[in-house]
């Protein structure tokens, strides 16, 4: 394993465990769906659609990592991003993720295919005003600019994995947006606010949920006891 790998200082293997995505949604699908409705759009922002919604359920939970509506007190903005599925052609089974810097990590998704990210390469923008996003993605959607990106991952990855392109092979772009604190970390955190019955969620991966749970039910019980 260690012979593919070039430019680094040592290899640490460990038994870090995969989430599997398709099964966890269909866990919390099963749990949730007779209890949530799809397909809705609802404007949060719209202090008038907010104030209506607060008067007529007991709370609302807003879990849009601040997208949906700006979240008072938290300082943050939100980078759009761009990676990419490649296909794996060896037989090996295992996970890359190179550390300390901004570097990048080749990790297994669904069966062959494995997700590729940057830490310098994924992001497209750094935006305040969320009405700018959905033009970020236009143009990152553009022919030219996922081969410009393409190339740029590649020939990073290729620095510490010579044989890169030759153990994979490119599937197709991927978009997502990531909601940050401003910060000095990479803070991924769990942050729970709440202003009267308006809850505001700005968690950070999934193995958060538990404390996002914990922090509503506190918020919820607090504000039931003061009314």
């Amino acid at each position: 394993m260690s012979s593919r790998f070039n430019n680094i200082s040592g290899l640490v293997k460990t038994s870090e465990k995969l989430i599997l995505n398709h099964r966890a949604s269909a866990y919390f699908d099963d749990i949730l769906s007779k209890h949530l409705k799809y397909d809705k759009y609802i404007e949060l922002s719209d202090n008038s659609v907010l104030e209506n919604l607060k008067s007529e359920y007991d709370f609302v939970i807003d879990c849009t990592w601040g997208t949906a509506r700006k979240i008072k007190g938290l300082d943050y903005y939100y980078e759009p991003c761009i990676y990419f599925y490649y296909r794996k052609k060896v037989k090996d089974s295992f996970a890359f993720t190179l550390m300390d810097g901004h570097f990048f990590s080749i990790y297994p998704y669904d069966d062959d295919i494995y997700t590729v990210t940057s830490v310098l390469n994924t992001p497209i923008a750094q935006v305040e005003n969320r009405d700018e996003i959905g033009s970020k993605f236009d143009l990152a959607k553009e022919e030219k600019y996922v081969e410009s990106k393409k190339k740029a991952f590649e020939k990073e990855i290729s620095k510490y994995y010579p044989k890169f392109k030759d153990d994979f092979e490119y599937v197709e772009p991927v978009y997502s947006l990531k909601t940050k604190l401003v910060s000095g970390t990479d803070f991924r955190g769990c942050m729970v606010t709440n202003e009267d019955n308006l809850i505001s969620v700005f968690s950070g991966k999934i193995d958060t949920l538990h404390i996002a749970e914990m922090k509503i039910n506190q918020i919820i019980n607090r504000v039931r006891l003061n009314s």
